[in-house]
């Protein structure tokens, strides 16, 4: 079991009571994650992480109060005018805008929130959180679930004050 497993479960749970600002999806299957993993390859020269891959088949991205761990879909949406609104990107469409608008091609991003984003720093491995302004480097972690942990308890932590 995964040491980020109570904090998924608490994120899910909050985004369950709280469906405007948070929403956790069905997992991938099997074919799913390896079609993500093949366009991941494709597109970016790198494979999909092993345990992203096993945190997207428990749950294919979650979206809590501007917390964001990315799946394979792009995520929508009505607001009170009942248009579309985005409320996740999926890896491939964070990483290609990244790619895109900003020539930003050192990282897989998987996660992100108000400031950072969060993922596999390509060049040596590591996993990274990288400031949204900047794209500079700010902080590492020991492992991806440590990263996955520490983006889940921010999540939480931001939750504790919408429930009345």
């Amino acid at each position: 079991m995964p040491g980020y497993d109570a904090a998924l479960h608490k994120v899910m749970q909050l985004a369950g009571e709280l469906p405007e600002v948070g929403r956790a999806y069905p997992p991938l299957s099997p074919d799913q994650l390896a079609a993500l993993s093949s366009t991941v390859r494709s597109r970016f020269g790198i494979a999909l992480p092993a345990e992203s891959g096993e945190l997207l088949a428990r749950c294919d991205g979650v979206s809590f109060n501007e917390r964001m761990i990315h799946g394979s879909t792009d995520r929508t949406r009505l607001d009170s005018l009942q248009r579309p609104i985005t409320v996740l990107q999926s890896i491939i469409t964070v990483n290609e805008a990244l790619r895109t608008d900003a020539g930003f091609e050192e990282a897989l991003v998987l996660a992100t929130d108000a400031f950072c984003h969060y993922g596999l720093n390509i060049a040596d491995g590591r996993f990274v959180r990288w400031s949204l302004v900047t794209l500079e480097e700010e902080a590492d972690f020991d492992h991806f679930d440590a990263m996955v942990q520490h983006v889940l308890e921010e999540a939480i932590e931001s939750g504790k004050g919408l429930r009345g």
